[in-house]
């Protein structure tokens, strides 16, 4: 016979309950083998695809270490000389997939794997997290399923980025923080303290995931909660760590000049020792008051959000969630929301042009989306509505399934994220075909389809060196770059350069060239070694 509680609630049996957790598990689990599924997509596809430049500049990081010094906190890339050494975030994703070759080999198809698992724990910790804010297991579903099925997740949850990584080690400090807030378990507050610091390590932006942070604290415990010196020591570390980490970055970008600018310092230029310049191309991501009153970059990432982050019917439930959902951890996600939107009108330059820097504002979405979209992914919601036939909640799964996959085709996403890009497949296959009679790592300067600090023809040739602009190499470049160990000179686009650049051109005649079979037109490749 079933007691009541005080308040006169029914005490639900056991068997319910455990019966209520299996269900939720299956659900889960089924979002999680959908969601891999898609992201296998490709899997052994060559690095040819969209942002294959971020691609190769991790892969070859990761191949620096496991052919030289294992030492994982000095990262190099292959465009800048024999020892690359850069300014860069800390290499831990590189690092890791180096560890890998050294177990099985340097199967570029090994560090796919590692960010695939990265993005199912993403997945997982978005779950969580929305559990946690909102208690309702069907809102974490919904939230785990536009985590699942947005294009941008799928492709960034499969190439060899650090930003899906980022966002899992981010998500899981939010996690550990909300559950230590609520329990004051240290071993939650040691989660999402270790999670935070790495997060930044890998990424800086992730710092902006602090507001949120104190907002669970603040939520749970008041101001009160800064009374605690674990608060602080939880938050320092990491920060302190974090700091520690960027200023040896910098230090090395000051004995180098290379660097990734991660630090405001400015992008696609060379130190005065490689060549003087003037640079053409020079990158910053910070905004400017002539992007910031541009209307169609408003409209470019409206689409961008609509079609490519988060699908239509994702984008209209996010915007409902944002109105509708009244939980008692919205206000977490509208404080982590806001400070994304600060960096985001901070940076717009590299907004504009990476779509995986808006990879944090689709979990803030996924979430208010499973706070408006729950009754689809609540089973006694719809039992009560659909009817109790025991083939109807497997239909409606494969029904949603089938809607999913034909969002993400009318999106696009598979024109623009996954086709192998012109470009790229040019200096693939003169890559291939140069690796064949050069020695591996052997150095070169490079003037390829990419340009300026290109690690994509590099990589593929099995090369080190200087990649550069057709404008940016003169006699003089090129003459201090062979005495500083460059044995070829090779050019993806020699019309190009020698129209832009003749005297350029005139000077490399001078040198022999290599006779290759298999290489795409325009390309030439010269032995600085070997006069006429």
């Amino acid at each position: 016979m079933l007691t009541a509680t005080p308040g006169d609630q029914p005490v639900r049996p056991l068997a319910d309950g455990r019966s209520a957790v299996d269900h939720d598990r299956l659900a889960l689990l089924l979002i999680l083998a959908f969601a891999l599924s898609l992201r296998l997509f490709h899997l052994t596809a060559p690095f040819t695809d969209w942002h294959a430049w971020r691609q190769l500049d991790t892969v070859g990081m990761a191949r620096a270490f496991y052919e030289g010094s294992f030492w994982p906190f000095d990262p190099q890339v292959n465009w800048g000389g024999p020892n690359g050494y850069i300014e860069a975030e800390c290499p831990l994703i590189p690092a890791l997939i180096a560890v890998v070759y050294r177990i099985v080999g340097p199967h570029e198809i090994a560090g796919r794997l590692i960010i695939i698992a990265f993005s199912l724990g993403l997945m997982w910790a978005t779950y969580r997290l929305a559990l946690i804010l909102d208690g309702r297991r069907s809102v974490a579903r919904g939230a785990a399923f536009l985590m699942a099925v947005s294009p941008a997740a799928i492709f960034f949850g499969r190439i060899v980025i650090p930003d899906t990584p980022m966002m899992f080690f981010t998500v899981l400090a939010l996690v550990g923080f909300a559950e230590f807030s609520h329990s004051g378990s240290v071993r939650w507050m040691l989660t999402g303290a270790s999670a935070l610091t790495i997060a930044c390590l890998l990424k800086l932006p992730a710092v902006f995931v602090g507001p949120a942070i104190v907002a669970l604290l603040v939520r749970q415990r008041g101001w009160s909660a800064f009374r605690d010196p674990r608060v602080w020591l939880a938050g320092g570390i990491p920060l302190a760590i974090t700091a520690a980490w960027y200023w040896r970055a910098h230090v090395v970008f000051e004995r180098t000049g290379l660097t990734m600018g991660i630090l405001g310092t400015q992008a696609k230029i060379y130190p005065a020792y490689v060549s003087p310049g003037p640079w053409t191309n020079v990158f910053s991501k910070w905004s400017t008051p002539e992007l910031l009153t541009d209307s169609l970059f408003y409209s470019r990432m409206f689409l961008r959000f609509y079609h490519l982050l988060l699908l239509p019917f994702g984008f209209v439930g996010a915007v409902l969630g944002a109105f509708l959902w009244k939980a008692a951890g919205r206000r977490a996600m509208t404080v982590w929301l806001a400070s994304l939107t600060v960096f985001f009108f901070m940076t717009a330059n590299v907004q504009r042009g990476h779509e995986y820097y808006q990879l944090p504002f689709v979990v803030v979405a996924a979430i208010f989306f499973g706070g408006a979209a729950w009754p689809l992914f609540d089973d006694a919601w719809l039992k009560r509505r659909l009817g109790g036939g025991r083939l109807l909640l497997p239909s409606y799964v494969v029904a949603i399934g089938v809607l999913a996959l034909s969002a993400i085709y009318s999106s696009g996403a598979n024109r623009i994220f996954f086709e192998p890009q012109d470009q790229s497949e040019r200096m693939r296959q003169a890559g291939r075909a140069i690796d064949v009679i050069t020695a591996d790592n052997d150095l070169a300067i490079v003037v390829d389809d990419y340009g300026i600090m290109s690690p994509i023809l590099l990589y593929f040739a099995h090369l080190k060196g200087w990649s550069f602009e057709p404008t940016d190499v003169s006699p003089a470049v090129i003459d201090n770059l062979h005495r500083r160990g460059a044995r070829y000179f090779v050019t993806t686009r020699w019309r190009e350069l020698k129209r832009d650049k003749p005297e350029t051109a005139a000077f490399l005649d001078t040198y022999q060239d290599v006779s290759i079979t298999g290489l795409p037109a325009d390309t030439r490749l010269v032995d600085l070694r070997l006069r006429k």
